[in-house]
């Protein structure tokens, strides 16, 4: 059990863009104190972290053509038809419930990767922007975000 929380509390900090020490340091005006955040607390900076990428979802500043995820996604979902991606018509996927599948094999990859190398792509082959860094906390906020599509979908990287 303790490792469960244990291992929960660390997910928690890694997705929303911080260490424990980090936080902590934090609240303590930098003195080396730690201090583990509670529950509430890191349900809290979660919540924070989902909403700051929405923020971003429907934000067309990741963009050079004026759109943002939410023209293809609009609420997490799809306008249904096919965008032009390196060539090739795909269909447009709903969002919802696409974070549990995550890390997959990707053909225009041609590798497994992870959902922010999947937000990424859509940055710059549809939106064509540049990519954001894994340690930008936009990133961090906006896998947060499509993650939070996916609550009470059951975790299944697909396998073929």
């Amino acid at each position: 059990m303790r490792t469960t929380i244990v291992t929960a509390v660390v997910v928690g900090a890694v997705l929303i863009g911080t260490t424990t020490l980090q936080w902590a340091r934090a609240q303590t005006g930098g003195k080396m104190m730690m201090k583990m955040p509670s529950m509430a607390e890191q349900n809290a900076m979660l919540k924070k972290s989902i909403a700051a990428g929405m923020k971003v979802f429907s934000n067309t500043s990741l963009s050079t053509n004026k759109t943002s995820c939410a023209s293809c996604h609009p609420g997490g979902g799809t306008v249904g038809g096919k965008a032009t991606a390196m060539g090739m018509q795909i269909p447009i996927p709903t969002l919802k419930g696409a974070a549990a599948t995550f890390p997959k094999w990707k053909m225009g990859a041609k590798k497994v990767i992870t959902l922010a190398q999947m937000n990424n792509a859509c940055i710059q082959v549809l939106m064509k922007g540049k990519p954001l860094s894994i340690s930008d906390q936009r990133m961090t906020d906006l896998a947060a975000y499509v993650t939070s599509l996916s609550k009470g979908r059951p975790v299944y990287p697909q396998l073929k």
